[in-house]
């Protein structure tokens, strides 16, 4: 109902959001198909707008649904996308979010130096500190704790 009226008010900002929450409950439902495909309009929208923080958070949650489907592959290169996506202006917590998940990624592919660079990169942001969730999970990564798995909320 959400993005229906998203859709009716055609602000592709709020439609990108909707898109964003209705992903995550597919992802939930283990729908992961069609979660991508929610994931890639919205990060289209993102582009579209030129808003390069929601493209990143966008992307990021698109590798998390490749990742939910086995693809890591393509999961690396929409983490990839989304650091690509980030500014000088973007928020630490949500670059911490997107390195954490890649070196989940990567760790789920056996890529253990590059996941450990991931969450060394997330730990030494400036200010990284006061994003205890976000640091816990990317000191849990560096002891080789089991990574959140796609989809989980961060």
């Amino acid at each position: 109902t959400a993005l229906a009226l998203a859709e009716k008010g055609g602000r592709p900002r709020t439609i990108a959001g909707s898109l964003c929450f209705v992903a995550e409950a597919q992802l939930a439902l283990g729908r992961t198909a069609e979660a991508v495909e929610l994931l890639r309009r919205a990060a289209d929208l993102a582009r579209e707008v030129e808003d390069p923080p929601l493209r990143a958070a966008t992307l990021s949650r698109l590798a998390g649904a490749e990742h939910a489907r086995g693809r890591l592959g393509p999961a690396v290169d929409a983490h990839h996308e989304a650091l690509s996506a980030l500014t000088r202006h973007t928020s630490t917590w949500l670059e911490m979010q997107v390195r954490v998940r890649l070196g989940g990624t990567y760790t789920a592919a056996g890529r253990h130096a590059e996941a450990r660079r991931e969450y060394e990169a997330a730990l030494a942001l400036p200010g990284a500190e006061n994003h205890p969730h976000e640091y816990g999970l990317a000191r849990a990564g560096l002891s080789g704790a089991v990574p959140p798995a796609p989809g989980e909320r961060f």
